[in-house]
């Protein structure tokens, strides 16, 4: 079974998920990790959901790459565990939508498909937009 994880600092988290439902509906397949909120530590919470996820593949969304919640996550990575930092919410829409197999070469795609996704807004409102 595919899970989703989303972990950020603070409560990123929480706040990605309020607006997936708010978009996507109700799901039961995506958890949280708001790290730094409480007196849990970050090592503690990463490694409670993992043994509680050994047999699923789980895709990660983490909020900075050099950042200790993406660090602490990468510990699990394996070929079940896709980590991916630096995510936005059309990225993580379409991989919630998402049944087929998600490789390599897939993920790498949708990632740079997410990049587009960052646009000066003024700039393509005035007609001056070059991507």
């Amino acid at each position: 079974m595919r899970r989703y994880l989303i972990a950020t600092h603070g409560e990123m988290a929480s706040g990605m998920l309020s607006t997936i439902r708010l978009l996507a509906g109700d799901r039961n397949d995506i958890d949280i990790i708001d790290a730094y909120v409480n007196s849990d530590s970050i090592i503690d919470e990463v490694k409670k959901y993992f043994s509680s996820q050994v047999d699923n593949e789980i895709i990660v969304f983490t909020d900075l790459l050099a950042g200790s919640v993406n660090r602490e996550i990468m510990r699990y990575m394996n070929e079940n565990v896709h980590i991916i930092s630096g995510f936005n919410l059309p990225f993580v829409l379409e991989m919630l939508f998402y049944d087929e197999e998600m490789d390599t070469t897939f993920l790498n795609e949708k990632i740079v498909q997410a990049r587009e996704q960052m646009v000066y807004v003024n700039m393509l409102a005035r007609g001056e937009y070059n991507d």
